[in-house]
């Protein structure tokens, strides 16, 4: 008497569905892990920014309210005035503020002047060494935001009118008045657009 036993194994169509499945379940986790990592890059990109802009604020927010009315000499020796911006980025804002810390005790002065544009979608604030300044590389350059779409300024006057440039006018005597607050843009990129208003000395 012969016993035969039988041999179970997958049949080819078995293998194929088995492979289409595992296919399809490979996809989808690896669709659902790269949302997952494109989301994380996303709200570090989103962070690292929210960083730069705090850094940002703090700068304006220092400069602006310790701004001063005093002229400078640039490096062609002109006079220009103590605030001197137009309403866009390229251009930039400039001013002169005081209140610059000294813990060391040195003989210099406690003004200084900066300088704030937009240079390749970036927003660079610059500080000079000396208000009546030698040439324009006596200066301390620092990248403060990347990815920057837009800068924009407004200025309050005494009469309470906004002016998209200042000085606006000039007073008698040749003087010119400070505003009594700027407002600034930021457009960014992953931040969108961010107005900050802030008030000068006095004001």
């Amino acid at each position: 008497m012969i016993i035969r036993r039988q041999t179970n194994g997958f049949t080819l169509l078995e293998i194929l569905v088995s492979i289409s499945i595992f296919a399809i379940i490979s996809v989808i986790a690896l669709t659902g892990l790269k949302t997952i990592i494109d989301a994380q890059e996303i709200t570090n990109k989103v962070a690292d920014q929210m960083k730069e802009l705090q850094s940002t604020l703090f700068y304006l927010e220092q400069d602006v309210r310790f701004a001063i009315n005093r002229e400078i000499r640039d490096e062609f020796g002109d006079a220009r005035p103590a605030v001197l911006a137009g309403n866009t980025g390229i251009t930039g804002l400039s001013l002169t503020r005081a209140g610059l810390r000294n813990p060391l005790g040195l003989s210099r002065s406690n003004m200084i002047r900066v300088h704030y544009r937009l240079r390749d979608n970036a927003l660079i604030r610059s500080q000079y060494r000396n208000l009546d300044r030698r040439s324009e590389t006596d200066k301390f350059e620092r990248q403060l935001m990347s990815n920057v779409d837009d800068l924009e300024f407004r200025f309050l006057d005494s009469n309470h009118q906004w002016a998209n440039f200042w000085p606006p006018v000039k007073t008698q005597g040749g003087q010119t008045n400070l505003p009594k607050a700027i407002e600034i843009t930021i457009s960014q990129q992953y931040l969108g657009k961010i107005t900050r208003l802030i008030s000068l000395p006095g004001s």
